[in-house]
């Protein structure tokens, strides 16, 4: 057999499918001729092919050692690497291809994938390159989609992603890629259509049925979400974040007695599945079930790379059980794996808090708040600490008075006083708040709350809130003394975004437990409707209230402020700040609209 016809051989093989057959021929080759760059080369196609991934990757050095010019080489030796895991040798090797090949339209298109999450402007370059040369190319224009969204440009991600539907309407992934990007844009109508289509596609994608159950839930269909997000649980049991879906809306829905037992289910198919069980353990423990959890988590399996957070959940729940001995044990095995993480170092600080240790618990503060000053958690808790130990700082700190504002703000354009605004602005909300129970990680209880970006939504009285509601923001930053070491002034930039915004309905007996705000700088409360019992200035039921934690503290406990809740008033406070509600009794209701600020530059 002659070199050049037997390499063609192969390649013809490789092309059928074939190939063990593929590898046959290159080893008859191998046998006559010796090392080869080309038969290296192919040999690496076909390893991969057949799952034999460092086999492959030895070929494509093997091959590039004795011919290095080889840009098809590099490229395949690239995607085999970053198939391994190896992103960053995989990149070096797009480069070398390009370097050798600078229109080389497959490598551009590999480096771009490889750069999405990273780097997303370079890669939204690299792919509008490939779709400008190769127009056709349904894939490009996905993966341009996909980096364009990164970007935080949706209309151009939509366009993109109706193009590459548009070239391969067939092709599941284009679909389901163009119902993310209509969902960004909150095309729903569009984005249920592209999710219904990749699964008549492809009926039993776990994606594709939590892609619909997402598309449905932000419609308020939230029964109809609720089977997709069970589809989406049958098609495959092992998805956590399937079991999640599912089950808030389980819970929402008024369903409580189906809660988390699509788990227990799940789990008596794959006893030996550590993220399920993680993941079970971590719903209980929201739910104020610490001892299940404990169970749970029980058996001695190979935790993997669940390890950490298991012991984090065993030192949360033995803590919640009063047990801070075997807590403690928890959070040094836990740190021990994953030592900077700061969710580990709070959670440990929220034990000392409750131990009583106290200057234990400023001293990890400190060391805590030195790796990431602007955490609002640890921000929280040194609050906490600082009041504990009597350590002057907590006044620079978290001043109530100072720190947190109470501002009425005008009416929209039209209306004539906010009286009659907010009475209109609380029928729209209404229509959002079609749950019966609160969210199982939100800290509300006796209501509901709306799902997704309150403000990203177009209904214009939710528009001219948010106008209006920027006026009094943009006032109370720029109103920041100067002063970069403090965590709440030093961050004021230019300007200023939503990390979040959501609206609360609370009924009889609702309120909200103490919390902070872990994603915020600035978080806010404005009232839009409020039960007339809150004029009781004695009890003050449905009260505004800082400084007090969820702790659970005893006579160390503190209310350090309250705010009397009147309709048209927005409060804001830094996000650190403790805060919660007290309960009110009336079968009146309780609207608000909350929001985390961030500041941008």
């Amino acid at each position: 057999m002659e070199l050049q016809s037997g390499l063609q051989l192969a390649v013809k093989h490789l092309s059928a499918g074939e190939s063990q057959r593929a590898l046959d021929v290159l080893s008859t080759l191998d046998r006559r001729f010796g090392n080869h760059p080309d038969i290296l080369q192919i040999r690496g196609l076909a390893l991969r092919r057949l799952g034999r991934l460092e086999e492959a990757i030895s070929s494509f050095r093997a091959s590039l050692v004795l011919a290095d010019r080889q840009p098809h080489t590099h490229n395949n030796l690239g995607s085999a690497l970053l198939a391994a895991g190896n992103r960053i040798e995989a990149e070096k090797h797009y480069r070398r291809a390009l370097a050798l090949k600078p229109d080389y339209a497959d490598a551009k298109y590999n480096l771009g994938l490889l750069l999405t999450d990273a780097d997303p402007a370079a890669a939204r370059n690299l792919l509008q390159t490939v779709t400008a040369m190769q127009p056709g190319n349904s894939h490009a224009w996905e993966a341009l989609s996909i980096a364009l969204g990164k970007l935080d440009e949706p209309a151009a991600s939509l366009a993109a992603a109706r193009q590459a539907v548009s070239i391969a309407p067939g092709s599941y992934t284009a679909q389901h890629n163009l119902g993310q990007a209509a969902m960004a844009n909150r095309d729903f109508a569009s984005a249920e259509a592209s999710y219904v289509a990749s699964l008549k596609i492809r009926p039993q994608s776990e994606a594709g049925w939590l892609g619909l159950a997402n598309v449905l839930r932000s419609q308020e269909r939230n029964q109809e979400a609720a089977v997709a997000a069970e589809r989406a649980v049958a098609a495959n049991p092992s998805n956590t974040d399937a079991h999640r879906v599912l089950n808030e809306l389980l819970w929402q829905t008024g369903q409580e007695h189906r809660y988390l037992a699509s788990y227990s289910q799940a789990i008596a198919l794959m006893p030996g599945h550590g993220g399920l069980r993680t993941t079970l353990a971590e719903e209980l423990m929201r739910v104020a079930r610490p001892a299940q959890a404990l169970e749970l988590l029980a058996p001695p399996l190979d935790w993997k790379e669940h390890a950490s957070q298991v012991e984090d959940i065993r030192a949360r729940a033995h803590a919640a059980l009063g047990d801070f001995q075997h807590a403690f044990e928890h959070h040094a095995r836990a740190a021990a794996l994953t030592p900077h993480d700061l969710n580990l170092a709070r959670n440990h600080i929220e034990t000392l808090l409750k131990a009583g240790r106290h200057d234990e618990a400023l001293n990890a503060c400190d060391r805590s708040l030195a790796l990431s000053p602007h955490d609002q958690g640890i921000l929280a808790m040194t609050t906490t600490a600082l009041r504990l130990v009597g350590d002057e700082r907590q006044h620079w700190l978290a001043d109530v008075h100072a720190h947190a504002r109470a501002r009425a703000i005008e009416p929209p354009p039209g209306f004539g006083d906010i009286k009659e605004f907010n009475e209109t602005l609380a029928h729209e909300l209404r229509k959002l708040h079609n749950t019966k129970n609160h969210p199982t990680d939100q800290t509300l209880r006796g209501g509901t709350q709306t799902f997704g970006a309150l403000f990203d939504r177009r209904e214009p009285l939710i528009q001219m809130l948010k106008t209006q509601l920027e006026l009094v923001i943009a006032d109370y930053i720029a109103q920041m003394p100067p002063d970069p070491t403090h965590p709440l002034f030093g961050r004021k930039a230019g300007g200023f975004g939503f990390s979040g915004s959501w609206s609360v309905r609370l009924k009889e007996g609702g309120f909200h437990t103490n919390h902070f705000h872990p994603k915020g700088w600035i978080s806010s409360a404005y009232y839009v409707r409020v039960p007339d019992e809150a004029r009781d200035e004695t009890a003050k039921p449905g009260w505004f209230k800082l400084g007090e934690t969820n702790l659970q503290l005893g006579g160390h406990e503190s209310i350090q402020r309250h705010v009397q809740p009147t309709p048209g008033t927005l409060v804001l406070f830094p996000s650190y700040f403790w805060h919660g509600t007290i309960p009110f009794n009336t079968t009146d209701e309780r609207i608000t609209v909350a929001f985390d600020v961030v500041p941008r530059a």
